[in-house]
């Protein structure tokens, strides 16, 4: 099945660890920016989980302008990357990311004429400020829909507070925040198919039963 997951993996909680803990590293150099600077961890989040696809999902930093302005990542299918030439550019068929700082609310840019712009481009956009993500679809001419979101914190410092106990943190949200992100990196997969279908069923309900397993484990999760 294109792009369908491979069987799941033992201990998708160290995913999740993992990256906090690539938060903490950055910002514990004491010379870290307020976006840029974690750009890897988050790279390396999301093709950490692209590749446990079949095929993989690549996520590539730093797409040149193409009309629509600079996305700060494309997610790509591995169909798409060309071994070497750079003389045809594709739309991410994954869509695209834009990133903003942990201090920033999402509200600002999900009503930005920048925002607008990525849509009118390539039609799904992922925005993120490192400890919420959320994932948008072009509807119609200046129109979009929100099609799931997941919040880890309500604000920067909470998001450091989870993040310096990264592998309690994990253990209490890392499957939930792993099947979110699965689940928006394949977005674009037509689920026209039963297999298709009982796959994002089965990731709902895998969602489910951790919210249920953790109902008394604190924190702030939020889906929508």
């Amino acid at each position: 099945m294109k792009g369908s997951l491979v069987s799941p993996t033992p201990q998708t909680d160290t995913v999740l660890a993992t990256y906090l803990q690539r938060m903490i590293d950055i910002k514990s150099t004491g010379a870290a920016t307020s976006e840029m600077s974690y750009y890897s961890a988050l790279e390396n989040l999301l093709n950490e989980i692209g590749r446990r696809f079949v095929p993989p999902i690549h996520c590539n930093g730093q797409l040149r302008n193409q009309g629509h302005d600079h996305p700060d990542f494309g997610l790509y299918s591995h169909n798409q990357i060309n071994h070497g030439s750079n003389n045809v550019y594709e739309i991410p068929k994954h869509g695209v990311i834009e990133v903003k700082p942990l201090s920033q609310h999402l509200d600002k840019l999900s009503s930005s004429d920048q925002f607008q712009k990525y849509l009118d481009g390539y039609g799904l956009v992922m925005v993120t400020n490192y400890r919420e993500f959320r994932l948008y679809r072009k509807t119609s001419k200046n129109g979009h829909e929100l099609l799931e979101a997941v919040e880890l914190a309500t604000d920067e410092q909470e998001f450091w507070d989870l993040a310096v106990n990264c592998r309690k943190t994990a253990k209490l949200f890392g499957t939930k925040v792993f099947e979110f992100l699965r689940r928006t990196l394949n977005y674009t997969t037509s689920l026209s198919d039963p297999q298709s279908i009982a796959w994002l069923l089965a990731s709902y309900a895998k969602e489910t039963l951790t919210i249920i397993r953790n109902s008394d484990g604190g924190g702030v999760i939020r889906v929508s």
